[in-house]
């Protein structure tokens, strides 16, 4: 049902299982036996094994996550530098309540690119009370501070569930007040079944809210707003349609390494398919059942979008229902969503230079061209050997030659590669 990619181009990969919160809606909170060590006995052989791994696939971008990554930070940046140098793109994952000058400098010599902060609440009490922490606002709000002195673009999530939907402006202007300009609110997950907390998870009118929260706080602040988990577009209803842009990548362009060296499709997903020590390719070329239709939810037949969406998460599906071809618990099938065109228009020069950023990864259908981790496409043979011919310029006129096809659909295809940053206008 999809196409199978020679590797992921993305990779989540959880340097700790160690977290200085508890955070409620996290599996970390729920999970059950004797706590595991921050990083296993043999981790240098293992994160070395990671990084000739990643690096061997040509991963184009990897996200350090955790757990909490600052945990373990001085011992895993070497780790994280060796996959910079080799021209991957790394960001993070923190709540940075233990980030210093010192840590700061450290994750900036190393390669990281960008931060996302967790802040479930800018209330003191609530923000504690869902960390299982203590003065968690006062932390996070200095690390936010040092990692913006230090110049790393910085996007707060705030983890909404019925604890703290009503404050989700407030946090927005208290974020505001930092000088962070991205935002994002995304909604908590029942983490495993017969969780307590289930009770506590959004229902498909509390996330629309949520989304209209989230209208009116980049209207007031000037925010760019965001929800970054990969919620079904059936859930956004009509009045938000158009801010459902992401689909679940997990096994079919993503996949997540845990501390351990299990390969997972997604961090919140429970069966490996390999360890590291064994190759990324095996464990990824086992993820055929992620790009198939095994899973795809008989109730979904009738949506148009239902080979993008898929039915949208496996893991919350599997949580709620025990079953990986059940829908999304946030699934509205009274909504029948339709396919949206690209918001895009044509472009208007006709000359135009290859990003020299590009980065290029061959396939069996074409390639992968990145330039950021939002910013990748698959192309065919005939667009690779046009951007790795070596022209100073690609003119208009050269992209209808190798689509074969009119003018105004060449406009059309060069507005997306430069939207993506794959082509820059010659002005």
């Amino acid at each position: 049902m999809y196409r199978k990619l020679s590797a992921p181009a993305a990779v989540q990969w959880e340097v700790t299982p160690s977290c200085n919160h508890l955070c409620v809606w996290c599996y970390n909170f729920w999970r059950e036996g004797d706590p595991l060590p921050s990083l296993p006995d043999d981790y240098e052989v293992r994160y070395s094994k990671v990084v000739d791994e990643l690096i061997r696939m040509r991963v184009f971008s990897v996200i350090i996550t955790g757990g909490e990554p600052m945990m373990v930070i001085e011992r895993v940046a070497p780790f994280i530098k060796r996959l910079s140098d080799a021209g991957i793109h790394i960001y993070l994952n923190s709540n940075l309540t233990l980030l210093s000058p010192e840590r700061a400098q450290l994750i900036k010599d190393a390669g990281v690119r960008s931060i996302l902060v967790s802040l479930p609440s800018a209330d003191p009490e609530t923000c504690d009370r869902l960390t299982n922490s203590r003065n968690a606002v006062d932390r996070t709000t200095r690390g936010i501070k040092i990692a913006l002195e230090f110049g790393f673009p910085v996007m707060v999530n705030m983890v909404v569930s019925r604890d703290n939907l009503h404050q989700v402006r407030m946090t927005a202007e208290y974020v505001a007040s930092l000088g962070v300009k991205r935002f994002a609110a995304t909604r908590a997950s029942n983490p495993v079944a017969g969780s307590s907390f289930a009770d506590r998870v959004l229902d498909v009118d509390e996330f629309r809210q949520m989304l209209s929260m989230l209208d009116e706080v980049a209207v007031e602040f000037g925010f760019r707003t965001d929800t970054i988990e990969a919620n079904p577009p059936c859930a956004f209803g009509r009045e938000h349609i158009d801010k459902s842009h992401r689909y679940c990548g997990a096994g079919r362009n993503t996949c997540t390494i845990g501390f351990d060296g299990s390969i997972r499709p997604c961090n919140r997903l429970p069966m490996s398919y390999g360890d590291i020590m064994d190759g990324l390719d095996v464990a990824w070329s086992a993820m055929d059942n992620c790009r198939s239709d095994e899973w795809l939810p008989d109730e979904c037949a009738p949506c148009p979008l239902k080979l993008r969406c898929g039915g949208g998460c496996k893991a919350d599906a599997l949580v709620e229902y025990g079953d990986l071809k059940k829908p999304d618990p946030l699934c509205d099938l009274t909504f029948m969503p339709e396919p949206k065109a690209w918001d895009i228009q044509p472009v208007e020069g006709d000359e135009f230079r290859v990003n020299p950023n590009l980065q290029v990864r061959l396939e069996d259908f074409g390639a992968i061209v990145f330039t950021g981790v939002s910013s990748w496409l698959a192309v065919d043979r005939r667009m690779v050997n046009l951007f790795t011919s070596g022209q100073e310029v690609i003119e208009l006129a050269d992209i209808a030659g190798v689509l074969q096809t009119s003018d105004g659909s060449a406009r059309m295809s060069a507005a997306l590669l430069v939207k993506k940053h794959i082509l820059i206008p010659v002005v």
